[in-house]
């Protein structure tokens, strides 16, 4: 939603969230330069901070080599390649992307870090995954696109073992996610709403984290990380 103010006047436009083929249209043609566009701009080096951060306090102690990962909303597979980054074992990686060309760059990326990985094209809405199947769900920039962002949570703690760990990245509220949800149709949720939906959701423990990055601002002025625990 962005917001102007002219004198007493308040303009407000809102965008409504787009059907599943729009957003496969659109990433389809972002594919090729995505991944470098990340890296550019600072993501990968925020993601490589976060999971440091993570491991330095703990919260990675109970993944072990060939742990199984889910990552939600792969695209290119930047954050799957900055977690293999900062953990440096080999883990069992399962994506899904509604966008065919992300998830064939999201192959490549992996191959090159020697990953074997098992990628679907599919929406998060409905996993065809059994309950309680992955140790470690991560998801960058995804439910912000989905009108029904319950449901996404809901299903990603259906498929999260029981003590897993969720680990969530969606776009802060504020001008310049309003000016930037404009071109790539999203709508930021309130962190408010993120931490009642994880846990109704059975996801507790939250945390939340800022996206620090060396090389650019961007990271940490537009996005927010939360982090929370499967109930046993």
């Amino acid at each position: 939603m962005l917001e102007i103010n002219f004198g007493t006047w308040e303009i407000v436009i809102k965008r409504s969230s787009p059907e599943l083929v729009d957003l496969q249209v659109m990433y389809s043609k972002a594919a090729k330069t995505w991944h470098d566009s990340v890296s550019r701009l600072g993501f990968m080096n925020a993601y490589e901070n976060l999971f440091m951060t993570l491991k330095n306090e703990g919260e990675l102690d109970k993944l072990k080599p060939n742990s199984n990962i889910l990552d939600a909303g792969i695209g290119t597979g930047a954050l799957s390649v900055s977690l293999l980054n900062v953990f440096q074992q080999e883990l069992e990686i399962h994506g899904v992307d509604i966008c065919e060309k992300m998830i064939r760059k999201a192959e490549k990326n992996l191959r090159v870090k020697n990953q074997n990985n098992f990628l679907r094209i599919s929406s998060a809405e409905n996993l065809s995954y059994p309950n309680e199947s992955f140790d470690l769900i991560i998801s960058a920039h995804l439910i912000e696109h989905y009108s029904n962002p319950v449901g996404i949570i809901q299903e990603l703690s259906r498929v999260l073992k029981k003590d897993g760990l969720l680990i969530i990245i969606t776009s802060k509220l504020g001008k310049l996610n309003g000016f930037h949800s404009l071109k790539w149709r999203y709508n930021s949720i309130p962190k408010e709403t993120i931490h009642n939906i994880m846990n109704s959701s059975g996801i507790g423990s939250i945390k939340e984290y800022s996206l620090d990055s060396q090389k650019f601002f961007l990271p940490n002025q537009m996005s927010m990380a939360y982090l929370g625990r499967k109930s046993k």
